[in-house]
């Protein structure tokens, strides 16, 4: 598996832009934008796929997924990525690998830059060619389907195929600077990141 590195010292804008038509009432949840600076980190350049968290599942650390009985075709091919897991077997898969769940903003850096752009490969529209998301079709494809839709450091499907877990509990934003940010202490729920459809992991 393909793993990228990124450099020390990053510092970006999140949630700076997002399009109000497109996201609706929840706007408000992203704001308020703020500057945030990163130690290095690597990072996945693909979701995990079925045929990764299988072996997870066979050396008995990480449970079945809840899709495991669902048409092959539509989700349980060998380079799809796995859905249909909650957040511990996310975390659990991570840490088998000797890896972890990246953090909100490490997500965000890896799929945005620092250069504000709506979408991983910049501010072109949303198209079938550049993403799988609603209206594209109605299964996963396998990881790396898109290379056109590549983000600025070359992580693939970061905007559509599935929703992405992370490190962070769901909570508001804090509206000062921050370095490595973790998100809150506690919560009630775990976040979900995509910039757009279940629940693979991608550790860093």
């Amino acid at each position: 598996m393909l793993i990228i590195w990124l450099y020390q010292g990053i510092e970006i804008c999140v949630a700076a832009r997002i399009s109000r038509s497109y996201c609706g009432d929840w706007i408000a949840r992203e704001q308020p934008a703020r500057v945030v600076a990163m130690d290095a980190f690597w990072i996945d350049r693909t979701e995990v796929t079925n045929e990764q968290y299988q072996k997870c599942v066979d050396a008995g650390a990480c449970l079945a997924s809840n899709y495991e009985d669902v048409n092959e075709s539509d989700y349980n091919g060998a380079a799809q990525p796995v859905v249909g897991i909650d957040w511990h077997n996310a975390k659990a898969y991570c840490e088998w690998v000797g890896a972890k769940l990246p953090t909100e903003a490490q997500w965000e850096y890896a799929a945005r830059g620092i250069n504000d752009h709506m979408y991983p490969w910049g501010d072109t529209a949303l198209t079938c060619e550049l993403a799988n998301y609603l209206g594209c079709g109605h299964k996963t494809l396998p990881v790396g389907s898109f290379p056109d839709g590549a983000s600025w450091v070359g992580a693939l499907d970061m905007a559509g195929n599935v929703w992405e877990w992370v490190a962070d509990w769901y909570g508001s934003y804090m509206g000062v600077a921050q370095t490595n940010p973790v998100g809150p202490t506690s919560g009630t729920f775990k976040v979900l990141s995509l910039i757009h459809i279940s629940e693979p992991t991608r550790p860093y």
